[in-house]
């Protein structure tokens, strides 16, 4: 028997609060080493979750705009 989902309302999920190097980079449109340039220099705030390193996500939104 198969089971049919009902349509969400949402068709979009919602967005991180946080992104990595490489979605930054996109969000930017530059690549990831101008985003640890970025990070060197304190344009951007760099949280580190083991070995991952975050941006949030208000903070690039920010540089755009």
């Amino acid at each position: 028997m198969h089971q049919t989902l009902a349509p969400s309302n949402n068709s979009t999920p919602p967005l991180r609060p946080v992104l990595s190097a490489k979605e930054t980079a996109d969000l930017l449109g530059v690549s990831r080493s101008h985003v640890f340039r970025l990070l060197r220099d304190g344009t951007l705030t760099r949280i580190k979750v083991g070995g991952r390193t975050l941006i949030r996500r208000a903070e690039v939104e920010g540089l755009i705009g």
